[in-house]
């Protein structure tokens, strides 16, 4: 359970952030494994997206603030 975490909040870090280095990114079409990329964790360890092929993960993002107003 402990990777599924890293997991998603890989994806969140990789979604919400730049390295702000600016690379090419490579032609990815429908279909397409994803490049392999790595990020720093939260927890201070870098993590892999080839650390995480062929594990099941489950993704939950929310906003706190949707529709309050806020």
């Amino acid at each position: 359970m402990k990777w599924l975490w890293a997991a998603a909040a890989l994806v969140t870090v990789a979604t919400l952030t730049g390295s702000g280095q600016a690379e090419e990114a490579p032609e990815i079409k429908v279909g397409d494994k994803a490049p392999n990329f790595k990020l720093m964790g939260t927890d201070g360890k870098e993590y892999t997206l080839e650390q995480f092929r062929g594990k099941s993960a489950l993704v939950i993002a929310w906003y706190p603030k949707a529709l309050t107003g806020g």
